[in-house]
């Protein structure tokens, strides 16, 4: 009797447990922030940005010209890679790598940069509704960087601003980003 409690257990469990991954699988993927339909998939493919961030201080401006390319990177990773120059300075290189917890539904940021020793790690919010992505991250001395990019199909326009210890605003500006070839029909 015993074998056939046991039989019916082991079968019970192979009846329900593969249905049960298949179906935890599935919800698993249709879960991830940068399948096909996503905010982040329309940031797939090639890119090029500028912008203008202005120092609240002495209201000097340090331009920004990007050119970068995004992709996905697995169910649980996007990236965005490229190079970057801030005003006269040396072109550096970057890379945004957003990844995903499934467990926890978080999403996080690293960015790393040619020009820093240790990556910058931004909290990040996403906003199907307006397309839209926000990350912040501490910054100096008790300050905070905060982005807002909105995203349509070919464009993106981020908002940036950082602010001090005292929640005062210290840098600011905008930053657009097109699709390669667009700069040149906008002109």
């Amino acid at each position: 009797m015993r074998a056939n409690r046991d039989r019916w257990n082991s079968n019970r469990v192979s009846r329900w447990g593969v249905p049960l991954l298949i179906l935890l699988a599935m919800i698993s993927a249709e879960a991830s922030p940068f399948g096909e339909g996503t905010v982040f998939a329309k940031l797939v493919g090639d890119w090029e940005a500028r912008g203008e961030l202005t120092n609240a201080d002495d209201g000097s401006v340090t331009t920004i010209r990007e050119s970068w390319t995004g992709k996905q990177d697995g169910e649980a990773a996007f990236e965005m890679s490229g190079t970057r120059t801030f005003g006269d300075e040396e072109p550096h290189t970057f890379t945004w790598r957003f990844l995903y917890n499934p467990t926890t539904e978080l999403i996080e940021c690293d960015l790393t940069m040619s020009t820093m020793d240790q990556p910058m790690r931004f909290e990040v919010q996403v906003n199907t509704e307006n397309s839209s992505v926000t990350m912040k991250t501490p910054f100096g001395e008790g300050g905070e960087l905060h982005i807002v990019n909105r995203i349509e199909t070919d464009n993106m326009a981020g908002e940036v601003k950082m602010t001090d210890a005292n929640g005062n605003q210290t840098v600011s500006g905008t930053v657009e980003h097109r699709r390669p070839g667009q700069w040149d029909a906008a002109n």
